[in-house]
């Protein structure tokens, strides 16, 4: 998306898909150091005299989305995680106790 920034100028506001990222964004960064690249571009943005801080803090609110979708998603999967290690604790409490069971009846057997 282009933002007008005077009668001469636009700028690329990194808005072009839903993730809130442009191609060119690095994606091997963690969503906290781009929302904390965002703010300190806000920041600056703030600190002139033109108006690029409405694009910058369009760039900030799509960070931050992105990370919130970010961590609603590692809540659910934590979730999902935790519900699995409940379901293994209860197949190896089974498992623990067919062995149990199984070493009663060698010895029951060996005692005969």
């Amino acid at each position: 998306m282009e933002i007008e920034m005077g009668s001469r100028r636009k700028k690329s506001i990194g808005i072009n898909n839903s993730s809130g990222f442009s191609a060119g964004d690095r994606w091997d960064m963690s969503p906290w150091t781009v929302v904390s690249e965002n703010y300190d571009l806000l920041v600056d943005s703030l600190s002139g005299t033109d108006h690029s801080w409405t694009a910058s803090t369009l760039k900030l609110c799509a960070a931050l989305e992105e990370a919130d979708r970010l961590v609603l998603s590692a809540n659910s999967n934590s979730a999902q995680l935790l519900e699995k290690i409940k379901q293994l604790q209860s197949i190896l409490k089974r498992g623990d106790a067919a062995v149990l069971k199984a070493m009663e009846a060698v010895r029951a057997a060996e005692e005969a």
